[in-house]
């Protein structure tokens, strides 16, 4: 306040020198005990703004709808003047604040530093003041590229039935396959049957018989006559023959006597089936 009082004292000074008779008073209307509303005191920027372009500056209109308003509210009464400015004084802070707001958000951390978190609170509050704009333009796109939507969708679906039925198949696929274990197991335990590829071991007259109805199982249904001569060939040929009787030992060589006699068996066994 003092250094208000001393400009006015030096400006009025000025002006009497000049032979002006304007005057200015350093203190309030309220002080001076004037019942007007002060003048509306417009920035330099908005100013010459107006002045530049020829048009009235969205500021400076907000400015002159204040006081106008305060004008009225003072036609009306103390009270009425006296909650209108309260009202502007509290708009002016909230206001203030929002400037400071905003001054803050310009700088903010570039997106290349964000974390994780905040590119995704970022893109949150994108998605939600633009909710309206990005509905639009994915309808649009989805009318552009309907097929190809829809063909991903189908693979999408597919893909996800295919990952919901995979424990399944991988449970059946196991008990298929302990259950082959096991059917594999009871076959490899049970006696395989004589076949020609393989040589029959030496066996007893029982045991001919048990030959035989394997080597009939596995034979293609023939003849009767014909599956004896191929077994009989089949025995002739995997029966070892006896040897020729070693001069130095003799003539009557009892193994070769022994070998035959079991062939000879063997062919009346089979014979007689």
């Amino acid at each position: 306040m003092w250094l208000r009082e001393r400009w006015a004292q030096i400006s009025n000074e000025a002006l009497r020198e000049a032979g002006l008779t304007a005057r200015i008073d350093h203190r309030s209307y309220k002080e001076q005990g004037i019942d007007r509303e002060p003048k509306p005191l417009l920035p330099q920027s908005i100013v010459y703004s107006e002045r530049g372009s020829g048009r009235s500056n969205p500021a400076g209109d907000e400015i002159r709808a204040r006081y106008r308003e305060r004008v009225e509210a003072r036609s009306k009464g103390p009270e009425e003047l006296d909650r209108v400015i309260q009202r502007q004084r509290e708009e002016g802070r909230e206001r203030v604040i929002q400037a400071a707001e905003q001054r803050q958000l310009k700088t903010k951390i570039p997106t290349g530093a964000m974390t994780r978190e905040q590119l995704k609170a970022k893109r949150r509050q994108y998605n939600k003041a633009h909710a309206a704009e990005i509905r639009r333009k994915q309808r649009e796109r989805r009318r552009a590229n309907r097929e190809e939507v829809n063909r991903k969708q189908r693979e999408y679906l597919q893909r996800r039935k295919a990952e919901r039925l995979a424990p399944k198949n991988a449970l059946d696929n196991q008990a298929q396959q302990s259950l082959s274990a096991k059917v594999g197991a009871s076959t490899s335990a049970e006696p395989k049957p004589a076949t020609p590829s393989a040589p029959l071991p030496t066996a007893r007259a029982e045991e001919y018989v048990k030959n035989w109805l394997a080597f009939r199982e596995n034979q293609k249904q023939l003849p009767a006559n014909e599956s004896i001569n191929q077994w009989l060939a089949f025995r002739e040929n995997q029966t070892p023959k006896a040897t020729a009787p070693n001069p130095a030992i003799g003539s009557g060589d009892k193994g070769a006597v022994l070998a035959d006699g079991n062939s000879q068996r063997g062919r009346k066994n089979d014979l007689s089936l």
